[in-house]
């Protein structure tokens, strides 16, 4: 029954650094407890430039 705990445990604590540390791959209710205690952004948005095409001829 002790290892079991422990084992219960250690997942725990090791899902819970994961967390903190790579708080964008985690599920939104737990990203936003670890936005909560760190500030950090749970689900940052990536902009992206259009490809660069050349002008048209009525530029």
């Amino acid at each position: 029954m002790r290892r079991a705990a422990f084992v219960v445990g250690a997942a725990v604590l090791g899902y819970g650094a994961f967390a903190i540390a790579f708080p964008a791959h985690t599920p939104a209710a737990i990203g936003d407890v670890v936005a909560d205690w760190t500030g950090a952004n749970a689900h940052p948005v990536v902009l992206q430039r259009p490809a660069a095409q050349p002008l048209s001829a009525g530029a």
